[in-house]
């Protein structure tokens, strides 16, 4: 399934990352990749799927003792998680999903993807427009820089009218 409860998880370090998802000894096994400190004991648990939407996933959870939850989205930095709008921890799980540590009870979990180079890509492409428009006033308002000497080895001559 997309979202899972796990049914029971495995701390490993990346590198043993690969061998452990191979080895795993059922669909409700979790791989997590180096964990912090708050890792759950899975307990498994209910999930359903109340909106996707975007970049944005909504599910309801329900379980009686906390746990990890499993959505096979790619995990990629700049997911985020809240949990009834109280920010929770994400982690890579089975080498390369999202997975959300849950507190016991029911709540909506709201998972959401906001790529991390947007907002400095948006930075330098606005500050590039403004030098670029600043170049551009600078460049038009300034003076003709012609001499007379100039003017004269292009033809020109006096700038009295001819008679």
């Amino acid at each position: 399934p997309w979202v899972s409860m796990a049914t029971e998880v495995e701390a490993v370090p990346s590198a043993a990352v690969p061998s452990a998802v191979a080895s795993r000894s059922g669909p409700g096994v979790v791989v997590v990749v180096d964990p912090g400190p708050r890792l759950p004991e899975a307990a498994g648990g209910e999930v359903e799927v109340v909106e996707v939407e975007g970049r944005t996933i909504r599910l309801r959870v329900d379980t009686t003792d906390g746990g990890l939850l499993r959505v096979l989205e790619p995990w990629l930095p700049g997911w985020t998680a809240a949990i009834d709008g109280v920010p929770a921890e994400v982690l890579q799980v089975d080498g390369g999903f999202v997975g959300v540590v849950l507190p016991p009870g029911d709540g909506v979990v709201t998972l959401a993807w906001h790529a991390p180079w947007l907002r400095a890509g948006a930075w330098t492409s606005g500050l590039t427009a403004l030098g670029l428009a600043v170049a551009l006033v600078v460049v038009g308002r300034r003076p003709s820089t012609l001499h007379s000497a100039e003017v004269e080895a292009y033809g020109g001559g006096s700038t009295e009218p001819d008679p």
